[in-house]
């Protein structure tokens, strides 16, 4: 199984100050409101120390969890003695492990307490179920109270704390992508030319670490108007187009798009003279913030052409997709 361990030091997960002061909070609610003395110990034999660890680790990372996503949680409690200055690791002990959770709206872990035991596909630890329930930022706690110890030649009448946890982060991880954009120019001699580019739909998917990619094509219509003398056919294929994207620190989702060059072909005559024209044309990038949970945004882009730019129109549809 491929686990993210995550300890309170080395820890590959770099939450920000303000998760880091949650997680803090929770384990000093833990630790005020549990019974029993710090959980490094004197007891015999004499000059032995015993100290008690936990480590909770993930089937995968928690840096950008999907809505509805679900992850296991397996919690190890172990014991390490010092004898005479020497650390000797005496391996896993049976301790009962209780989670916490900073915001319950944004993620649920089930059961609400386990013990330490063997499990069969993993002896030694306490499983949970982490429960991604809507986009958001918190933190995850767990305390393990480890009694009835066998120090030395005895058993210790004492109980004992242990602590991890890490910063879960929760994400839409896929959304929906609609674009309209529209440019239109008045010829002098009476014509016209208008062009509208759609993408109906690209998918930006999330990765790991909560960076969207994605890709499609722009389908376009030409509408070009010439002088009555004039027959012709206008024609452009669909273009290709490349999206990116990433949350910010507020939760609102960056966009940009990146289009291909489309070509447009004109074949016709106008009156005896032969029309048999290729122009590449591209639509600038767009770059446009919308919040996390979707949204519209409007603006204008240019069609860089031949003949020079050419100002329009876009509007562009962001539109989460629950999974």
């Amino acid at each position: 199984m491929n686990r993210n361990s995550h300890n309170l030091r080395g820890s590959s997960v770099n939450p920000t100050p303000r998760w880091r002061s949650v997680f803090i909070v929770l384990l000093l609610v833990f630790v005020i409101g549990s019974a029993g003395p710090a959980s490094t110990a004197q007891a015999a034999p004499a000059g032995a120390t015993y100290r008690f660890t936990m480590r909770a680790d993930r089937s995968k990372s928690t840096n950008a969890l999907c809505v509805g996503e679900q992850v296991n949680v397996y919690v190890s409690v172990g014991r390490t003695t010092m004898i005479f200055g020497i650390t000797v690791q005496s391996g896993a002990v049976t301790a009962e492990v209780t989670p916490m959770v900073a915001n319950s709206d944004i993620v649920t872990i089930s059961p609400a307490s386990n013990s330490t035991g063997w499990d069969i596909d993993n002896a030694g630890t306490a499983k949970f179920v982490l429960t991604a329930q809507k986009p958001g930022e918190t933190a995850v706690a767990f305390t393990g109270r480890v009694a009835h110890q066998w120090l030395g030649t005895r058993i210790a009448d004492r109980i004992d704390i242990a602590e991890d946890g890490f910063a879960v982060r929760v994400i839409n991880c896929k959304y929906k992508v609609k674009v309209i954009s529209d440019w239109f120019i008045s010829q002098g001699t009476g014509g016209s030319i208008a062009l509208v580019a759609v993408i109906n739909g690209a998918t930006l998917t999330a990765d790991s670490e909560g960076n969207y990619t994605g890709s499609t094509t722009a389908l376009w219509i030409p509408n070009i108007v010439l002088p009555p003398e004039c027959t012709h056919t206008d024609t452009i294929p669909p273009s290709p187009a490349k999206l990116t994207g990433s949350l910010n620190e507020h939760g609102d989702l960056t966009v940009k798009i990146i289009f291909d060059a489309a070509t447009l072909t004109e074949v016709g005559a106008c009156l005896t003279e032969d029309i048999n024209t290729t122009n590449a044309m591209t639509p600038d990038p767009l770059i446009l913030t919308v919040p996390g949970a979707g949204g519209t945004w409007s603006g204008t882009q240019l069609l860089q052409s031949p003949s020079g730019a050419i100002a329009g129109q876009v509007t562009v549809i962001v539109i989460p997709v629950e999974e």
